[in-house]
């Protein structure tokens, strides 16, 4: 049945997903290249009223422009449903779907082009290949032009936890996989081509092994390392960050180093470092970290330690 329409957008729609939400409540998010997120109120929605929005539009990006959309798979106790937007400036956002705040910016596949395309693929040895989102550990990916890959969920930025081929040779009209995960099927465009892939995660969970544990995978993208001039001014700042925290003027003596620093510092810190960032910029790193670990224990966070600093 026709409901109606809406236009929420002014300039070209890159994504438009569907879920059913924590609640039970259905969403449908949008996201176009205006740089607004939009969702849409579908309980009230019907002829009489057609198409109704929900809540405040978003702008997600400043500079970039979104390109797709994915609902993130909640695992079990999730207390959010939250939502993935990626962008043509290699980044990839993740969005409380409530109140549309920034949880967090992770560093996109870079493989070919920007992501314009995401779909959650469930792992052939989950336990419930077949069950809730819960057994979700991947997401499939494709660019416009050639490259599919895959990408390890939680969404970190680290990247040996993502990889990439090339799939055809020209644009992607299209991606799936098959309900257990064994399986991607990918479409071409002018090649007028269908393929179809076997997934092997076990070379994403080793690459990751090899990586390094902690901020080890994100010092390795500093140039220069653990032993670079820009790293070690990174530990000066942040120890001196720690020393603002207690009042410069201190007795030396009595302080002690807690290893932690105030969300409040972070600007000041980046400042530092030679990244001026934008006062949205700002709010969403403060928020990032603030709520870093509200999806697992419900709690806010209000310090953050050095290799947390350095994945940020």
């Amino acid at each position: 049945m026709y409901i109606g329409r809406y236009q929420s957008h002014t300039k070209a729609i890159t994504g438009l997903e569907f879920k059913r939400g924590k609640d039970g409540e259905r969403l449908l998010v949008s996201v176009g290249e205006d740089k607004r997120l939009v969702e849409y109120d579908l309980d009230e929605s019907s002829v009489v009223k057609g198409v109704q929005l929900k809540g405040r539009v978003a702008l997600t990006e400043q500079t970039a422009v979104p390109t797709t959309c994915m609902w993130l798979p909640q695992g079990k106790g999730s207390r959010e449903d939250q939502l993935v937007t990626a962008s043509d400036e290699y980044k990839l956002k993740l969005w409380n779907a409530a109140n549309k705040t920034c949880r967090r910016t992770a560093l996109a596949p870079t493989f070919g082009g920007p992501v314009n395309r995401m779909v959650p693929l469930r792992t052939p040895g989950s336990a419930g290949a077949g069950g809730d989102d819960s057994d979700t550990e991947y997401m499939l990916y494709s660019t416009a032009s050639k490259v599919i890959g895959l990408l390890g969920l939680p969404l970190d930025g680290n990247p040996h936890r993502t990889m990439g081929l090339v799939a055809h040779p020209r644009a992607i009209s299209g991606i799936a996989s098959s309900y257990d995960g064994r399986f991607v099927v990918s479409s071409g465009g002018d090649d007028m081509t269908v393929n179809l892939w076997t997934v092997q995660t076990a070379v994403i969970e080793r690459n990751v092994a090899e990586g390094g544990k902690g901020a080890d995978p994100f010092v390795d993208l500093i140039g220069g390392g653990r032993e670079g001039e820009f790293y070690q001014d990174l530990v000066e700042y942040f120890y001196y960050a720690q020393l603002r925290s207690q009042g410069e003027t201190v007795n030396m003596a009595d302080t002690e180093m807690s290893g932690q620093v105030p969300v409040a510092e972070i600007p000041n810190l980046m400042r530092a470092l030679g990244c001026y960032p934008t006062e949205k910029d700002i709010e969403n790193m403060c928020s990032e970290v603030k709520y870093s670990q509200f999806t697992d224990t419900g709690e806010t966070v209000d310090s953050i330690d050095l290799d947390a600093f350095v994945r940020l």
